[in-house]
């Protein structure tokens, strides 16, 4: 539900829904990103994730592919999002505070 609802906070670039490249058009590029796309061994389950410090916000992406395909993929989908100091999932409304919006 939370990535659903946090989906009102990307805007669609070239046709394509790549969260990831949506997030970091709209709020810039982050301070942190890595992913476990390349692990050795990989993860059954790939992850990225972003982080804006200042704002206390890291973003986590699922690759845009079956599960179990190897990389590259083709996009990210967001999974959610929280505050890496308090560990707590963030709501739409607290993303758009803490970015100014």
């Amino acid at each position: 539900m939370l990535a659903m609802v946090l989906g009102l906070l990307l805007v669609p670039l070239n046709g394509f829904a790549d969260d990831l490249e949506n997030i970091i058009s709209k709020y810039g590029r982050p301070d942190t990103y890595d992913s476990t796309e390349y692990d050795n061994p990989r993860p059954p389950i790939v992850t990225k994730w972003i982080s804006y410090k200042k704002q206390g916000v890291t973003f986590f992406f699922v690759p845009d592919a079956k599960l179990g395909d190897a990389p590259p993929y083709k996009g990210w989908k967001l999974m959610g999002a929280t505050d890496p100091i308090l560990n707590k999932a963030l709501s739409v409304d607290e993303i758009k505070k803490r970015f100014g919006y």
